[in-house]
This record gives C-alpha cells, sequence and structure tokens, in this order.
C-alpha cells in the first residue's frame, strides 16, 4: 500500500506542474481573445463614427454589415466558450 502511495506522489509531482503551466495558458489565451474583440468592436465604432452612413443603406449593404457583426460575434463567443471549458477542464484536473 506505501509503494502505491509513493508512485501516486511521483505521477503527482510530475503532473502538476503540466496542469499548472496549462491552467496559466489557458488563462493568457481567454485574456488575449477578450481584447481582441474588444480593440476590433472599439475599431468598428470608431469607423462608424469618422465615416457616416448614408441616411438609408441599401438591402445589399445593410445585409452584408448584420452578417458581417453576427458571424464575429458568433466566432467570438465560440472561442471564448471552448477556451473556458477547457481552463475549467484543466483547474479541474490540477486541483
Amino acid at each position: 500500500m506505501e509503494r502505491l502511495r509513493d508512485e501516486q506522489l511521483e505521477v503527482l509531482k510530475v503532473l502538476y506542474p503540466w496542469y499548472k503551466e496549462e491552467v496559466f495558458r489557458r488563462r493568457e489565451q481567454m485574456m488575449r481573445l477578450t481584447a481582441f474583440a474588444s480593440a476590433f468592436l472599439v475599431l468598428l465604432l470608431v469607423t462608424m463614427v469618422a465615416f457616416p452612413a448614408r441616411p438609408h443603406p441599401d438591402f445589399t449593404t445593410a445585409l452584408f454589415a448584420i452578417t458581417g457583426v453576427s458571424l464575429f460575434s458568433a466566432v467570438a463567443v465560440s472561442l471564448k466558450k471552448k477556451q473556458r471549458n477547457r481552463h475549467r477542464m484543466a483547474k479541474q484536473a490540477l486541483i
């Protein structure tokens, strides 16, 4: 029984730093993704203020704008959720 406990401690000593590094790396990736998405949206807002739109945009322009913003938002949310889940799994394995 004592031998099994010693082996478990050795495995834990090897795996703990790896999981700890994974948790910190995932957290950093989530912060970078959030910063990128925020910067992009601020740039989009500044561009909209700098170049005023026509009073009544045509249907094609509105469709492309809505589609682009929807796709970007969906991709940003999806990446954030994936990173959050991976971070949670690595953190749980660490604990």
